[in-house]
């Protein structure tokens, strides 16, 4: 069909390629993207100033997350950023990439699909972001994904326990 639509319109598929350049490679030629190149190298700059260790919060402005926390924390704030990603992520977890097959693992289902979407959703600000400081909808998705696969993970240990006697259970009510 595409094919069909270039042959039919040449003039049509012209600027449909035009814009498109225009939208990705085209971009750093425009005023824009220079502009945007000059504020990630500020990240990277304040990075070599200041031999890796970063100059500090709010001292700068970027254009990307990643060089401004660069910039601004320096290796040490990239690591531990680095690190919580993968505590929300936990790649090697099942229930990141699907359902559980464990009975009552409703939570951590659900932790695994916040754990997802919170870092999926820092694609934007991998690109826009002024400020080293991940944006609010991650925080909180990466809070549920966090305590939600670790409560499940209680909850099941609870439950593999070996069951009260009823004697014992008196005793535990007693106490």
């Amino acid at each position: 069909a595409a094919l069909s639509i270039a042959a039919a319109f040449p003039d049509l598929f012209a600027d449909f390629i035009d814009v498109v350049k225009d939208m990705t490679v085209g971009k750093a030629e425009t005023s824009s993207g220079r502009q945007r190149a000059f504020w990630a190298q500020q990240g990277i700059t304040a990075f070599g100033v200041s031999h890796g260790l970063g100059i500090g919060p709010g001292s700068f402005r970027s254009s990307s997350l990643i060089t401004a926390i660069l910039g601004a924390t320096g290796v040490i704030g990239v690591a531990s950023f680095v690190g919580y990603v993968l505590v929300v992520l936990k790649p090697l977890n099942q229930s990141t990439y699907g359902k559980l097959r464990v009975p009552n693992s409703v939570a951590a289902d659900f932790g695994g699909a916040c754990a997802v979407a919170a870092i999926v959703g820092l694609a934007p600000d991998m690109v826009g972001s002024p400020t080293p400081v991940p944006p609010f909808l991650f925080s909180i998705l990466a809070g549920f994904a966090v305590s939600l696969r670790g409560a499940d993970g209680v909850f099941r240990r609870r439950h593999r326990a070996a069951p009260l006697t009823s004697t014992a259970r008196q005793q535990s009510r007693g106490a």
